[in-house]
Parts: structure tokens; C-alpha cells; sequence
């Protein structure tokens, strides 16, 4: 009797699997999904639907695979996830959980869909779900818009400095006395509260300044 297969396979019914039989269909299964994914970046890249006279991905995908075009190009940005993870590690368990890294791949470097496939793992073990996969996605992206606000509110406060100093020196050896005399009492008053106004802005930048991160 062949290995792996148990009598009741010469009864008709199907055959059962050992468990080193099954470990072994499972690692050719998955070997040839990690292939598909390769051959379909690469039937993408190499322009397979253009020189098959398709006009488009999409038309090539309904009418060789028969399904639809959103169907293909969804499959496409799966592959693309598939070809940025290392040969070895931990894979996506569906084409639903790879697709949710996708939006990492569109704005991001390639690398970085590595190190959040790999920041999912490590969180929901090897076989995160597309839901999980999504959470980290999104929060990785709110942090990163944090930190993107956090850095032009740094550079708005550096030209702010700049052009406070610049004003300063200004205005260093002006005639004060001279210069309220020649000002109007309305537009004096509206000077002075703008300048309370900056002075609390700058009291606030100076404390968060020396503060220590």
C-alpha cells in the first residue's frame, strides 16, 4: 500500500492522509502559491497581456482567467505584497490578508511592507487575520501623520524665529517715543494687543523649548 495512504482508499473512499503525508501536500501547496504569486508579477511586468494583444491588464485577466478586471488588478497589488516579503518567513494565509498591506506598498518604500508584515506577526502570531493586518496598517498611518503635523508645526516655529529676529534687529535703533507720537491712538492700541498677543505665543514656544523630551 502506497505511504501515507491509509485501506480505505481500495474500498473506494477517499483517502486519508497521514500526518507526514499531509505535511508534505501542504508544503507543495504552499510552494506552488508562492509561485503563482511570482508568476503573476511576472506576467504583469514582462507585459504578457500586451504581447497577447490585450489592451489592459484587467482585459487580459476576464479573458484568460474569467474573472473580473477588478478581480485581476486586486490580485496584481496582492502578488506585488508577495514579492517584498523574504523567501522563508511567515506568508499572508489568503489574498484578502496580503491586499490589506497594499496601501503600505503605494505609500511607502518597498521595504517597508516587511517590517509591517512583520510588526503583524509579531503581534498576532503567523497567521494575523485581514482585520489585523488593517488595524496596524491604520495605526502606523495615524502615527505617521502625527509625526508628519509635529514636523511642519517645528518648521513653521523655526520661521517664525527667523522672521521675529529679523523685525527685532529691525526696529533695534528706532526712536520709540518718536514713532508712538506719529502713530494714530486706535491703530497704537491694535499694535500692542497683537504684540500681547506674540508675547504669551513666545512666553508658551520658550517653556516648551527648554522643556526636556
Amino acid at each position: 500500500m502506497a505511504a501515507g495512504i491509509d485501506k480505505r482508499e481500495s474500498a473506494g473512499i477517499a483517502a486519508v492522509l497521514t500526518p507526514a503525508a499531509a505535511r508534505s501536500l501542504t508544503k507543495r501547496i504552499r510552494d506552488s502559491a508562492s509561485q503563482l504569486w511570482a508568476d503573476l508579477l511576472r506576467a504583469y511586468e514582462g507585459g504578457a497581456h500586451t504581447a497577447l494583444g490585450y489592451s489592459s491588464w484587467g482585459a487580459y485577466y476576464e479573458a484568460e482567467f474569467g474573472g473580473s478586471d477588478a478581480t485581476g488588478y486586486r490580485l496584481l497589488q496582492s502578488a506585488r505584497v508577495m514579492g517584498q516579503l523574504p523567501i522563508g518567513s511567515p506568508r499572508p494565509s489568503s489574498e484578502a490578508v496580503a491586499r490589506e498591506l497594499a496601501p503600505v506598498l503605494r505609500e511607502h518604500p518597498a521595504a517597508q511592507v516587511e517590517q509591517v508584515w512583520g510588526e503583524v506577526v509579531e503581534q498576532h502570531g503567523a497567521k494575523p487575520t485581514a482585520a489585523q493586518v488593517r488595524e496596524t496598517v491604520s495605526k502606523r498611518a495615524a502615527g505617521k501623520g502625527e509625526e508628519a503635523g509635529a514636523s511642519r508645526a517645528a518648521q513653521n516655529v523655526a520661521d517664525f524665529v527667523t522672521y521675529v529676529s529679523g523685525a527685532a534687529h529691525g526696529i533695534a535703533g528706532t526712536d520709540l517715543p518718536a514713532m508712538r507720537a506719529a502713530m494714530p491712538d486706535d491703530r497704537a492700541r491694535a499694535v500692542a494687543k497683537e504684540l500681547r498677543t506674540i508675547r504669551t505665543t513666545i512666553t508658551r514656544l520658550i517653556s516648551a523649548l527648554e522643556e526636556t523630551p
